[in-house]
């Protein structure tokens, strides 16, 4: 946790956060390594077939952009199920952190960025519901 209880209960009717920012436990939180989760690298115009994955299930990949494309088109279709898509650049996306999402029901979706920066784009599959056979494919140009 990052807070404390306050030394003294306010009144109720106050409207306040959980306690007193801890500024030492912030700062660690905010410095350790979230993991080494591994993305798998899509390939432009090459799909990634046979994706499955339960509800709730995320699959991470990464796509590298280079520099003076028009467009940027990261889409999943096919097979069955509820999938829905996070975006970020340069960063690993969570369903609460992303630069651009598409969560419409079924499996296709689709997220378009004109004028990407070159770089590092991260695109997280989640599971709305079980999906089965379901293909991701990143498209530049």
């Amino acid at each position: 946790a990052t807070a404390r209880p306050f030394p003294v209960m306010p009144p109720v009717s106050t409207p306040m956060g959980a306690g007193i920012v801890d500024a030492a436990a912030a700062t660690l939180a905010a410095t350790q390594d979230v993991g080494d989760e591994e993305a798998e690298l899509l390939t432009n115009r090459v799909p990634m077939t046979g994706q499955t994955g339960g509800a709730g299930d995320g699959l991470l990949f990464k796509i590298e952009v280079p520099a003076g494309m028009r467009s940027l088109n990261l889409r999943s279709y096919g097979g069955n199920g509820d999938v829905s898509l996070y975006v970020a650049y340069d960063s690993v996306p969570t369903t609460a952190m992303y630069d651009r999402k598409s969560a419409k029901p079924g499996n296709s979706e689709a997220v378009v960025i004109t004028n990407p920066a070159a770089g590092s784009y991260y695109l997280r599959v989640v599971g709305e519901q079980a999906f089965a056979n379901v293909s991701v494919m990143g498209i530049y140009q």
